[in-house]
């Protein structure tokens, strides 16, 4: 159909990636290893938010803990690392106070469904930090009330600055996460030639950008040598749509 009707660039530029399931990959990716701890916490909110009378009894704890939090428990879509990441966030502000309730423990209990202990939060507590970028960089592309198109090429430098930042971090977990991830972007946007052309060519057409910004951000990707022999074909490919 495209060859008969005709289409721009011959239709060899209609397939693009979604930016926020690339962005899922890449974040499963990171957080696989850590299941144990999730499950723990997981199963702690359930069990509280499943017995009123438990849940009062949280609430009555948290006051007088004097957390000063509007936060509530609340749970996760297992599938859906950002509802995951919203259920850790908060029962994280209340880490004291499920230390007073009494949740399932012993022999018939399975590891993943213990009480989460002091190693267990520490875990959970780098995970929010290390997910919180990506889970506001998600709300970001997702947003249906402007157009986003324009900074698809901002959003994927800013992932591979983000990785590549925590892939030297001192802290092991961090960066065992970050070499995880990395490998996923690699695969999806580790080559120009995995990118859709015309991520390039929005930014160009972007009057705050244009193609200088987006000549930086190829050079600061793959360096200056390639970077620049990128730019050249990203340039020769605008000018073949003007033309």
């Amino acid at each position: 159909m495209v060859q008969r009707t005709g289409c721009v660039n011959n239709g060899n530029s209609l397939h693009v990636r979604c930016i926020a399931h690339i962005i899922n990959l890449i974040v499963w990716d990171g957080i696989r290893e850590h299941g144990v701890c999730i499950d723990r916490v997981r199963h702690a909110v359930k069990y509280i938010k499943n017995s009123p009378a438990r849940f009062a009894r949280f609430k009555d704890l948290a006051q007088k803990a004097n957390i000063q939090s509007k936060s509530s428990l609340c749970f996760d879509v297992p599938t859906r690392w950002n509802s995951t990441y919203m259920m850790m966030e908060t029962a994280l502000k209340f880490q004291k106070v499920f230390g007073g309730v009494s949740l399932p423990d012993g022999e018939g209990v399975k590891d993943n469904e213990k009480p989460p202990d002091h190693d267990d939060w520490v875990k959970v507590g780098r995970l929010v930090l290390f997910l919180e970028e990506f889970y506001h960089l998600t709300r970001n592309v997702s947003s249906s009330l402007y157009v986003k198109s324009n900074k698809g090429l901002f959003d994927i430098a800013y992932v591979y600055d983000f990785l590549n930042e925590w892939e030297k971090s001192d802290d092991l977990n961090f960066q065992a996460m970050a070499i995880s991830m990395k490998k996923k972007f690699d695969k999806y946007w580790g080559k120009v030639a995995n990118m859709n052309m015309f991520i390039h060519v929005a930014s160009i057409l972007d009057h705050q950008s244009k193609f200088r910004i987006v000549e930086e951000i190829l050079s600061d990707m793959y360096g200056e040598e390639k970077g620049t022999r990128l730019g050249v074909k990203v340039k020769q490919f605008t000018y073949s749509l003007f033309e």
